[in-house]
């Protein structure tokens, strides 16, 4: 069984908007993020479609900075958690 730890968000700008615990952790191919993970993330419209869309674009731009191309079957660490403290 995983440890649970508690861990600080931030939105830049080194400011903890909150505390978190993780409930479930997974590492998946991009192109298999459940339509379930997207709709818990909770970013636009929580389709998958556009989790794919904004993630893919996210990626892509942060791989590029370091001469990497992004593939739909890199691994995603894809974390569940609970807000402890806000």
């Amino acid at each position: 069984m995983a440890q649970k730890c508690v861990s600080p968000f931030s939105h830049g700008y080194n400011f903890i908007s909150l505390w978190c615990t993780n409930k479930k952790v997974t590492i998946v191919p991009f192109h298999e993020v459940s339509v379930e993970h997207a709709y818990k993330e909770g970013e636009g419209n929580k389709t998958l479609d556009f989790w794919r869309e904004a993630h893919e674009k996210f990626f892509t731009e942060c791989l590029n900075q370091v001469g990497l191309k992004f593939t739909t079957d890199m691994k995603v660490v894809c974390e569940e958690f609970s807000v402890v403290y806000k």
